[in-house]
């Protein structure tokens, strides 16, 4: 009898968890590397990357675990202001200085920096979570959509009820205000402060950008100052569910206490690392972003910039090396990075730093309809994205990761193995020369400013 599809060794299956186990090899060969080539210099290494997902790829299983990390975060907090973390982040946003930064060469770093905050406080959950990343909305896809957003069919709550105060608790969303609140906007029947539900107006009137006008912006724009502007004046999506006075200016912009801001912001942060490592600024060692200035350059066009009345001077610095300022509470809580260290450009410029990787999805969404998968080829860096098949962590990989992590050898190939060792060896032969790189060559990128800049919308 033909016995060979009794040998497990050669079934296809097995020939497909070999290759994935490969894969997660090849993975933890960038986390090693990534590490060495910056000597965690700002002592935040993660035990797993921070896999940023796309939100409309992922089952609802998957999406619950964001969900209900937000949910077990907010119940940590006991309904309490001064104790609830997710309050503590939301805060900044909401803060008098915000519009300050707003209109700053540093804001999309600085957005940035709250959702690998939230992210932190889900992954400090342990267990399942531990390896968690803030998956992104990738908003292009609600064009032509406005009126029925696809976001509001994954869990997270639709539009508000308009017989209640625009509430979204116990309408669109099962979760009641006691499992998610927010402290403004007391307005609903059973609001009573600070346990108030959160609330969302569709606009009857409002467009989503394209894929492919969101790429033209991100090629046509191959300098700091005219992508940041550029993306500041362009389009904010989350303002399609602002569509009542009491959502906007010069009322609180509380649009930072909405769990899908977060989603919005990982997608903000893709287009940010997106341009980076397309116009190959990622190459630029951080030591060395003051001889780009294509790759970063300072700017603020906020009065308060030109003569503070309201705000300290020295929050007024926009430079590489110049602390950000944060308003809030989040600064008073022990976990968070501002609360011991200063924050600036250069320390958040790099993704590697912060562990965190985008994943490009089935490369038939933003990346190859908004013409940047052909802009970006040959420059993608494999430390800031990946695809799903290249992603071991992906939850159609779970058993083999689990059986990688746990040391069984199952799947351990004589390949495999021989990658393993491979990864030792490189890291030692790649700091050498990282080393040898430094003393002996120094990368600048320079040129001129082209773009056409407006006044910068508050998101």
């Amino acid at each position: 009898p033909n016995i060979a599809h009794h040998q497990p060794s050669v079934t296809a299956s097995s020939l497909t968890a070999q290759r994935k186990n490969e894969s997660l090899l090849s993975l933890t060969l960038w986390s090693i590397v990534g590490i060495t080539q910056s000597s965690d210099p700002l002592g935040i290494a993660d035990d797993c990357p921070r896999i940023r997902r796309p939100w409309h790829e992922l089952t609802q299983d998957e999406r619950d675990l964001y969900i209900s990390g937000l949910l077990q975060v907010r119940a940590n907090g006991g309904g309490d202001i001064d104790t609830d973390d997710f309050i503590a982040i939301a805060s900044v946003h909401e803060d008098v200085f915000a519009p300050v930064t707003h209109k700053a060469s540093n804001y999309l770093f600085w957005h940035g920096y709250f959702v690998w905050e939230l992210e932190n406080r889900i992954r400090a959950l342990g267990g399942k979570y531990s390896c968690f990343g803030m998956p992104y909305w990738d908003f292009t896809m609600e064009a032509g959509r406005e009126t029925d957003p696809l976001i509001f069919h994954t869990g997270l709550g639709g539009n508000g009820n308009p017989d209640d105060s625009y509430a979204v608790n116990g309408y669109s969303w099962r979760h009641s205000t006691e499992e998610y609140w927010i402290p403004f906007n007391c307005l609903a029947q059973n609001d009573a402060y600070p346990v108030c539900s959160l609330k969302r107006a569709l606009r009857t009137n409002f467009d989503i950008p394209t894929a492919q006008e969101m790429g033209k912006g991100i090629i046509n724009n191959p300098d700091f100052t005219g992508f940041a502007k550029w993306y500041a004046t362009g389009y904010n999506p989350v303002h399609l569910y602002t569509g009542i006075d009491f959502l906007n200016s010069p009322n609180p912009v509380i649009t930072s206490y909405d769990p899908i801001w977060y989603l919005f912001h990982s997608m903000v942060q893709y287009h940010q690392a997106i341009w980076t490592d397309c116009n190959e600024y990622d190459l630029v060692d951080p030591d060395e972003l003051d001889d780009a200035p294509l790759a970063y350059k300072p700017y603020c066009i906020h009065g308060e910039c030109v003569s503070p009345s309201k705000f300290p001077a020295e929050w007024m610095g926009m430079g590489l090396d110049d602390a950000m300022h944060f308003g809030g509470i989040l600064q008073d809580k022990e976990w968070s990075y501002i609360h011991d260290h200063d924050l600036t450009v250069r320390k958040l410029y790099h993704l590697p730093r912060w562990g965190i990787v985008y994943d490009l999805g089935n490369e038939e969404g933003f990346y190859a309809k908004s013409g940047l998968k052909e802009y970006c080829q040959g420059k993608l860096n494999d430390k800031w994205f990946i695809t799903n098949t290249d992603n071991p962590y992906a939850p159609q990989n779970d058993e083999l990761f689990a059986s990688a992590v746990h040391g069984s050898d199952s799947y351990l190939t004589f390949n495999s193995a021989l990658i393993l060792i491979g990864a030792l060896v490189l890291v030692v032969v790649y700091s050498l020369y990282y080393v040898a790189k430094k003393q002996s060559k120094k990368i600048g990128i320079t040129g001129g400013v082209n773009g056409v800049y407006g006044a910068v919308e508050y998101f």
